[in-house]
């Protein structure tokens, strides 16, 4: 079908993907080719992992999109759906939870990754200790 088409079985394979979504999906993020273009490529992980929560979020997202439609609010964007969706497959964000090292640096976590922020004009004497100590604090060393 690709070749008579004359498009790549990648393009295929996406727009049937795409025609196929359930339409509380399509009244939910747009009727817009290119912004449902964009919602389903978000929205192909989420559909796999948690499909019941994600079609029972879109489904009050679409009455919302069509009450806004019909003159009553305003339509939701794009990025406001998606956000809502990937919270119905996977639960809220987490916050970061912050920590003070010491008092020049300062670390950040969510989930599995963290961030350590320190001053520019730190010195490096200043820093190595910083570090050192928090090697010690999240390591046990």
């Amino acid at each position: 079908m690709a070749s008579r088409l004359e498009v790549s079985e990648a393009w295929l394979s996406r727009y049937l993907w795409l025609a196929r979504l359930p339409d509380v999906i399509v009244e939910a993020c747009s009727r817009r080719v290119t912004e449902l273009k964009d919602c389903a490529r978000s929205l192909r992980p989420m559909l796999s992992d948690a499909k019941a929560n994600v079609l029972a979020e879109a489904a009050k997202i679409a009455a919302r999109q069509q009450a806004a439609q019909a003159g009553q609010g305003t339509l939701i964007a794009v990025p406001t759906v998606l956000a809502r969706l990937k919270e119905a497959a996977y639960g809220p964000r987490q916050p970061r939870e912050t920590a003070r090292i010491d008092s020049n640096l300062t670390m950040q976590q969510r989930g599995r990754k963290i961030r350590l922020e320190f001053s520019s004009d730190l010195s490096e004497d200043a820093l190595r200790a910083a570090m050192d100590s928090f090697m010690r604090q999240h390591f046990g060393a």
